[in-house]
């Protein structure tokens, strides 16, 4: 059986730009950060707006130092704004740190209660660090704001096959796969849950979908082994069956 609870839960990887050494604490990384405020200090005038758009493309480059400082500057100068915490809870994410995302996470969803992206955000980061419960609640939550969100759908499911709740895993990824009927890692993920239910011939018509439609090069080479693994788990479960272990007898009586 294979091993991986879902092959899109993908783990973020941090790597600093601004300091000269390789962090190992959070202790390391404030002092990173506080050698860089110094060496690249922002001017007073700077309009929170500003630092929001800035602190956008830094996210999209996957330089989070620099969009760090210019979230923490735009809170500065607007302590209740939402959208900032909403911004630095992702980037503190994705830079390895999930516990500081998550007090900001709970600080957005205090200021925004209605809006499902904090509730889903909030449940992606419990996902990846092991608290599947707590994201269920959260995707629930996330769900009955916005019934049709495809993120909360396939996050529900990734958590209820990490809980091994499979069949409720299943009917979330049919759920989404209604509305969004070419979403690749729904099928995949689909598949995995199949797969680790014991449905050996579901995971595979699954699993081959993903492959039709996974536009990554890398991701289809990944699938395609997992395709040939469970086309062997099936063979070797349904093994040919034999002829006759008797000879007939011929009409003259004789043996052939």
């Amino acid at each position: 059986m294979l091993k991986n609870v879902s092959i899109y839960f993908l783990i973020p990887v941090f790597t600093l730009t601004l300091c000269p050494f390789n962090f190992v604490s959070f202790d390391s990384l404030s002092y990173c950060f506080a050698q860089s405020d110094k060496k690249l200090a922002l001017p007073n005038n700077v309009q929170s707006g500003s630092l929001i758009s800035k602190a956008k493309i830094y996210i999209e480059k996957n330089n989070f130092p620099l969009a760090l400082r210019q979230l923490n500057e735009a809170l500065k100068k607007s302590p209740r704004q939402a959208e900032v915490y909403l911004l630095r809870g992702k980037t503190l994410d994705r830079m390895g740190l999930p516990m500081k995302a998550l007090q900001d996470l709970n600080k957005y969803i205090e200021l925004r209660p209605k809006d499902p992206a904090g509730f889903i955000l909030r449940a992606d980061i419990n996902n990846f660090n092991s608290d599947p419960k707590a994201a269920v609640q959260d995707y629930n939550r996330a769900l009955r704001i916005l019934p049709n969100s495809r993120a909360a759908l396939v996050g529900r499911g990734l958590a209820f096959t990490a809980m091994g709740d499979y069949d409720l895993a299943i009917q979330d990824y049919k759920g989404s796969l209604l509305r969004y009927p070419r979403d690749h890692e729904a099928w995949a993920n689909l598949g995995m849950a199949y797969h680790l239910s014991g449905k050996n011939q579901s995971a595979l018509e699954s699993f081959l979908k993903a492959l039709e439609l996974e536009p990554d090069r890398d991701w289809r080479i990944k699938i395609d082994r997992i395709i040939q693994q469970i086309s062997a788990e099936i063979v070797s479960e349904n093994p040919r069956k034999r002829g006759p272990t008797k000879f007939r007898s011929n009409p003259t009586g004789g043996m052939r």
